[in-house]
């Protein structure tokens, strides 16, 4: 999980319930469907979402703006233990969305084991803080959106990954990405990465059109590697694309060495570090 982008929901008192700002469409169909889950009426409350991460970029942004509007409604209706997948289950982001919604709960670097027919979410196996002095450089080319909708519906049903595939993540999880986390090797943990993330890029060839979703995408991702920064990525199905660094310092090289190679305006391109704590609230 990372600090940004992220989403900021205010709720004010007012006589009826009602949603303005930006994806106030998405506010209020979350809205409807957790009070038709529970059986509870709307409140009389304004929900204005202040500030959010980009739709269909690769940032989780529909489930991390659903939990944040579920959490509201519990909070107005004194449920105030209501659990992550218990909020996800009641918006019915639980069926593919097991990282965005432990990540809510908690931050860090998550591992889940996948999600069976019996789970309502996948199971969090793993989590561990990631150094507060890392940077991650991330770029999210306004000209690309990633597949979402019925497009990556079709395309989750249709995808077969192999055993074998599936063995190989694993083992880099296991082998590579948590020790390497525990150890703090910084080195190590961007290796295991980006070697985690092409792999999960292969298994995905078929319906993004190959390990990234765009030659661009594959085009940063080279470029951020060849600067010797090893952790570089995509998110998702894109088009964020990430190149871990250690300090701030470096960080500021790479962006101006991205922006001079690449064009791209500075609202395409951010740093920002892991997010080790999960959701906050204030009264």
């Amino acid at each position: 999980m990372i600090k940004q982008p992220g989403s900021v929901l205010r709720v004010e008192s007012a006589d009826t319930f009602g949603v303005s700002g930006q994806l106030s469409h998405r506010l209020e169909e979350f809205a409807q469907r957790y009070c038709q889950h529970i059986g509870m009426a709307l409140p009389a409350a304004h929900f204005v979402l202040e500030r959010n991460a980009p739709e269909h970029s690769g940032f989780g942004t529909g489930t991390q703006v659903g939990l944040i509007t579920a959490k509201a409604l519990a909070l107005l209706s004194g449920d105030l233990l209501a659990t992550a997948p218990e909020l996800a289950e009641r918006i019915g982001r639980n069926g593919r969305s097991g990282i965005g919604v432990h990540g809510f709960e908690q931050g860090g670097l998550l591992v889940d084991s996948g999600k069976s027919k019996q789970d309502k979410v996948a199971t969090l196996v793993a989590r561990h803080a990631v150094p507060s002095d890392w940077r991650f450089v991330v770029v999210i080319p306004k000209e690309l959106q990633g597949l979402h909708g019925g497009a990556e519906e079709q395309a989750m049903r249709e995808l077969v990954i192999p055993v074998s595939q599936t063995e190989k993540l694993c083992r880099i999880v296991l082998m590579g990405i948590l020790p390497m986390i525990v150890q703090q090797d910084f080195q190590g943990f961007s290796e295991a990465i980006y070697e985690f993330n092409y792999q999960a890029g292969v298994c995905f060839k078929s319906a993004q059109g190959g390990v990234y979703s765009s030659p661009l995408l594959e085009e940063i991702v080279n470029f951020v590697r060849g600067r010797g920064f090893a952790g570089a990525g995509q998110s998702s199905w894109g088009p964020a694309v990430f190149g871990l660094v250690p300090d701030d310092t470096s960080a500021s090289r790479l962006v101006n060495k991205i922006l001079n190679q690449f064009g791209f305006e500075n609202s395409e391109i951010l740093v920002t570090q892991a997010a080790n704590q999960g959701s906050s609230f204030k009264w």
